[in-house]
């Protein structure tokens, strides 16, 4: 099940979203189980500031874009923002193939990604 192939840490700063090494398709099949957790992470988190690591996705579906844009939208609508890290090659193009690449900042570690958080203050 895709329980243990994802996971939602909390760090200080951020929530890491880790997709599995078991898992390189986040497909509508795979993330069924998990979108309501990660809709429900952000819906939780004050600010909801979200790392999606993608670092062992080869494809995205058009169900993994759709979640992303709809946690993206309900994150900034509470202050937040999400950022992505590990984006493969093929996974980049097609976020540029749909014009929406420039929507999410891109990182190459963890540790930049959830540093790109510090210099925001929190929501009151």
């Amino acid at each position: 099940m895709l329980y243990h192939m994802t996971n939602i840490l909390n760090q200080p700063n951020a929530t890491i979203i880790e997709f599995g090494t078991e898992h390189s398709e986040l497909s509508e099949i795979s993330l069924r189980l998990v979108s309501p957790q990660i809709i429900g992470a952000i819906k939780l988190a004050d600010p909801p500031r979200f790392v999606y690591d993608l670092s062992s996705a080869t494809i995205i579906s058009s169900h993994f874009i759709r979640l992303l844009i709809k946690t993206w939208k309900l994150a900034i609508s509470r202050g937040g923002d999400i950022v992505l890290v590990g984006v493969k090659d093929d996974c980049l193009d097609e976020l540029e193939r749909l014009k929406i690449d420039s929507l999410w900042k891109r990182f190459e570690s963890r540790d930049e990604a959830v540093a790109s958080f510090s210099g925001k203050r929190k929501r009151m």
